[in-house]
């Protein structure tokens, strides 16, 4: 935990942590014939920017490349966290291309968005911690709650789409240079 901790806090040990991350992904991944690429994106990008424009220090947003998988690493990832979270075949379906979709608008990994989701909360939209934190991404309403006045207030935290969004933004905020 020191050490995670130390990588976190220094900016270059973090840029080199991700950049070592990126460079194994992208050598660990095959290459997916170009017309079998896909991004499961289903929310427009610029309801996501405006969103981020709202509720934003005037900073711009760091963009990724586009995320893509072939349909059998959507496939893959889709059938493990059905059967490991005991989640249906079309939430896990809207859950991976929500965390794709914020991922790549938001310029963070979008499989570092399902592992907070299932550490956070086991994919159950519905989860709620002793301290108040709700959702997929347990997020603090209380402390959050202008966050979540822009997909309707508070309640807005069970929504999966609002939490992801607003935890997602949390996140950048917190790990942005």
């Amino acid at each position: 935990l020191v050490v995670m901790g130390a990588v976190w806090s220094v900016p270059d040990l973090r840029n080199n942590v991700f950049q070592w991350h990126t460079d194994a992904v992208a050598a660990s991944v095959p290459a997916a014939p170009v017309d079998d690429v896909i991004v499961p994106l289903d929310v427009p990008h610029s309801r996501t920017v405006a969103f981020l424009e709202s509720m934003g220090d005037g900073q711009s947003v760091h963009k990724l490349p586009a995320v893509k998988m072939s349909p059998a690493q959507v496939e893959s990832l889709r059938r493990y966290i059905t059967g490991k979270y005991r989640v249906s075949n079309e939430a896990t379906r809207m859950l991976i291309s929500t965390a794709y979709g914020v991922g790549q608008e938001m310029g963070l990994d979008p499989l570092l968005l399902l592992a907070i989701i299932a550490i956070e909360s086991s994919f159950n939209p519905f989860a709620e911690s002793q301290v108040g934190a709700q959702g997929l991404m347990q997020v603090l309403t209380k402390v959050h709650q202008d966050k979540f006045q822009h997909f309707g207030g508070e309640q807005a935290a069970f929504n999966p789409e609002a939490n992801i969004r607003v935890g997602a933004m949390i996140l950048w905020g917190c790990i942005a240079p």
